[in-house]
């Protein structure tokens, strides 16, 4: 009978330990069921790795932009499946997992299945536990679009015989330029790059440029007259429309005119 107790017992213990499994294993695939649902209305393409780079969850979005099925990518290590072209040690998500820090590109290339190539902002964020990484959660986004629209801007401020100038709101820094203000002020793309308006305006204070951008924040588009003062320390008169976008800060969009000889005339 003791020993009948005892497996009496043992099989209860054993029992109690499958319910247990039972309930925990269901709890798992509830709550990959909820991650599948809740990723697969996100736009962006997600993916799971392991240290190894080993993909153990990828969402519809993902699948859809590679150009697999799931079946075909878990599993299997994600840098050599669709990153290759990319080194291994440039890689954001080899360097996330390695540092144990989030990364980010801006631009980068991932291959379908069928072997075209689209490029790719990816942010790869370490997975932490227990104080070690066991992985990285990698985000990342189709911008083909991008880079179509960004194209058709570039070519649109290149063929315009204005000037252009694109500014930060905060501190004036010019962000972009075109080529005919490069080609009135004499400054290369570079330098222009690496200065603000008021370096090049002659006749306006530095607080009459802030003024001025307080009213085009308050959505009121300006025209005005100014003097720019060119690399060779020559200066030229300028007609200006800005206005003020909101976006990214704020930024300043400037389309200038040289007058100077209407004004001279």
């Amino acid at each position: 009978s003791d020993v009948a107790e005892v497996l009496n017992k043992l099989i209860s213990t054993v029992e109690q330990r499958n319910h247990e499994q039972e309930i925990a294993l269901a709890k798992v695939r509830a709550s990959e069921s909820r991650l599948i649902e809740v990723t697969s209305t996100i736009a962006d393409g997600i993916l799971v790795v392991n240290r190894d780079g080993q993909i153990e969850f990828i969402n519809p979005r993902a699948v859809k932009l590679l150009g697999w099925n799931s079946n075909e990518l878990l599993g299997h290590d994600s840098h050599t499946t669709f990153h290759h072209l990319t080194p291994i040690e440039q890689c954001v998500v080899h360097k996330a997992i390695n540092s144990g820090q989030e990364k980010h590109i801006d631009e980068d290339i991932f291959v379908k299945r069928n072997g075209n190539q689209f490029p790719v902002e990816i942010i790869a964020t370490p997975l932490i536990r227990d104080n070690h990484v066991v992985g990285a959660v990698v985000t990342f986004q189709d911008i083909s679009e991008r880079k179509r629209r960004e194209t058709e801007y570039r070519t649109l401020l290149q063929t315009i015989p204005d000037g252009f100038l694109l500014l930060t709101s905060y501190d004036t820094c010019i962000l972009d330029v075109n080529q005919a203000y490069i080609n009135m002020s004499g400054y290369s793309r570079e330098e222009l790059l690496n200065m603000r308006i008021t370096d090049l305006e002659v006749i306006h204070s530095k607080e009459e440029v802030l003024r001025r951008i307080r009213i085009l924040m308050n959505g009121k588009p300006l025209r005005f007259e100014s003097v720019h003062r060119r690399k060779d320390g020559s200066i030229f008169d300028i007609d200006i429309s800005a206005r003020y976008l909101n976006i990214g800060g704020g930024k300043i969009m400037s389309f200038l005119r040289d007058i100077t000889d209407k004004k001279r005339a």
